[in-house]
């Protein structure tokens, strides 16, 4: 199994965009912690868990601790040293650059995990490794809602697929379920060693100057140009700003209740 690092950015207050899953953020951000440190768990070997915290409540960095105390040396709770979106990407893409493991996670705290999803991705990263003609290789875990909606047109008439609406792509077998080659994803993906240091300024740019560049305009860019990206059709994770047309979310955030009101009036 490769050598795995986590960078997880956290903050419990309010969100840089509307969210269409209408619950509260520091009960997305319990669940979505504990979800993850439960996907840790199944793993053969630990990973190392780097959680970039902006500011959050004395409540949620507590909860933090004793989510991720099963981790002992291989978790490390920071606070960021700037504070917003910005300076919370910059500093989790710079952990990512330097890291010295065969892949990272950068990953963003709205992301609900099955326990599963990190043991598949990996399982199916080594399968389709060899297989992937392009220089490097990343995932998302997530199966984008987007995929399936034909959202807009451009002014020639041509679908937006650098937007992902309604984006085509290769159906590729897995270990336990189909994968697509996908051109988008946020700043959520699980990258192998040398993509950030060989195409660092589409990820540098983004950092320093979201939202007036995005995505499309930075490092999705890259993606099955210079980087193979592929993700599940059947969702490893669920990107909680929206529900999933075909795969509710209902049960998988009732297995990750954290009592978060019980436990704050405790």
């Amino acid at each position: 199994m490769k050598q795995l690092d986590i960078i997880l950015r956290t903050y419990d207050g309010d969100s840089v965009h509307s969210r269409r899953f209408d619950k509260p953020k520091k009960d997305i951000v319990w669940r979505c912690v504990r979800s993850l440190c439960t996907a840790i768990k199944a793993l053969p070997e630990q990973p190392h868990l780097t959680i970039l915290d902006d500011h959050s409540t004395d409540e949620t960095v507590q909860f933090l601790r004793d989510e991720t105390s099963f981790l002992r040396e291989n978790v490390t709770i920071q606070t960021l040293q700037g504070t917003g979106n910005n300076a919370s990407m910059l500093e989790a893409l710079t952990l990512a650059k330097e890291s010295t493991a065969d892949l990272v996670y950068v990953i963003e705290d709205d992301y609900l995990h099955y326990p599963n999803a990190l043991t598949v991705a990996l399982e199916t990263w080594e399968k389709f490794r060899p297989r992937c003609p392009l220089p490097f290789m990343a995932m998302t875990l997530v199966d984008c809602p987007s995929n399936y909606v034909d959202e807009a047109e451009d002014r020639r008439g041509l679908p937006n697929n650098d937007r992902g609406d309604g984006s085509i792509g290769m159906i590729v077998g897995g270990t336990d379920r189909p994968w697509r080659t996908i051109g988008h994803t946020g700043v959520t993906f699980l990258l192998e060693k040398g993509v950030l240091q060989n195409y660092w300024q589409p990820f540098n740019e983004i950092a320093r100057y979201w939202p007036y560049l995005e995505e499309r305009c930075t490092f999705n860019k890259l993606w099955n140009t210079e980087v193979g990206l592929f993700g599940p059709l059947v969702p490893l994770s669920y990107h909680l700003w929206e529900n999933h047309p075909f795969y509710p979310v209902d049960d998988l955030w009732e297995d990750n209740n954290c009592n978060c009101n019980q436990l704050l009036a405790a």
